[in-house]
């Protein structure tokens, strides 16, 4: 099964080369900091082992 390409939409008109930084518009000692960190440490490698297991059965039984 060939895994279809996607593209990001090409904008010639854009103000930025790349992708504006979230560390450019939030301050080092904002709140937020803290959720990021508490969200970052998370293990989610359960979570990720279920949904690769769950997208492989479905293309198995796909036509």
């Amino acid at each position: 099964m060939k895994s279809r390409v996607v593209y990001k939409p090409y904008d010639q008109h854009s103000i930025h080369l790349f992708p504006p930084s979230y560390d450019d518009y939030v301050a080092g000692n904002h709140p937020v900091r803290i959720v990021s960190h508490i969200l970052n440490s998370i293990d989610i490698r359960a979570i990720e082992a279920t949904y690769k297991l769950v997208f492989t059965i479905k293309n198995l039984f796909s036509y």
